[in-house]
C-alpha cells in the first residue's frame, strides 16, 4: 500500500507538536506529548548517527570523513477529512573529518511511514548538502518542509501511523553505531 503519503518531496520531520531528541535503542520519541489522533514520530536510535570513514581505510579519526547526527525533529499534525497531515522539520548536525575532500558533504537521511506492526508502508531518502567555509568543521542544518499525508478512515486513526527519521547509514556503518553504543 503505497500511501499518498505524499512525502510531498520536501522535507522536515514531525510529530503533533514540537520536540527534540535522540538516543537509546529503537525509537526515541520526538515530542513526550502529542494529540492522540497523530502518529508517533521518532528518530531511529541505530541510525541516529552517521560516521563516515574513508573507503578502504581503519576507524580511526585520521580515516573519518564525516560524522552527523540527527539533533532535533519538531513539527505539527492537523486532522483534515480522511486524513492526517504532518509536517516535518528535521536538524542534522555535521563534522567534517580530516579525511574528507573538498568542503561540501552531502549526509543522506530518511523518512519512513510504518503502519501499527511496523511494516514500512513508504520511505524517502533526502540529501543535506553541508557547505563548511575554511575556517570551520562543524555545521548544522534544519530541513524544513516534509509534508506527509496520511489517509484515515473509521477505522484507520492517524495514531495508527508512526514515522521514523534517520540517517540513512550502510552496513559498516551500522556495525559501528551498535559496536560505539548510543551518544
Amino acid at each position: 500500500m503505497r500511501i499518498a503519503v505524499g512525502l510531498i518531496a520536501t522535507l522536515a520531520l514531525a510529530a503533533c507538536g514540537e520536540g527534540s531528541q535522540v538516543g537509546g535503542r529503537g525509537e526515541a520519541a520526538a515530542r513526550s506529548t502529542q494529540r492522540a489522533d497523530c502518529p508517533r514520530i521518532g528518530v531511529l536510535a541505530d541510525a541516529a548517527d552517521l560516521t563516515r570513514f574513508r573507503d578502504g581505510g581503519g576507524e580511526d579519526l585520521t580515516e573519518m570523513v564525516m560524522d552527523a547526527r540527527v539533533s532535533g525533529v519538531r513539527g505539527q499534525c492537523d486532522l483534515a477529512r480522511r486524513a492526517v497531515n504532518v509536517e516535518l522539520a528535521i536538524t542534522l548536525d555535521a563534522t567534517r573529518g580530516p579525511a574528507a575532500q573538498g568542503r561540501v558533504l552531502d549526509v543522506p537521511y530518511f523518512v519512513a511511514v510504518m503502519d501499527a506492526e511496523g511494516a514500512i508502508l513508504d520511505k524517502q531518502v533526502y540529501q543535506a548538502r553541508f557547505e563548511f567555509p575554511p575556517n570551520r568543521s562543524t555545521a548544522r542544518l534544519t530541513n524544513e518542509g516534509v509534508k506527509l499525508t496520511l489517509p484515515t478512515a473509521e477505522n484507520l486513526r492517524g495514531s495508527a501511523y508512526s514515522v521514523s527519521v534517520g540517517l540513512q547509514v550502510d552496513e559498516r556503518e551500522l556495525a559501528y553505531n551498535r559496536r560505539r553504543g548510543p551518544r
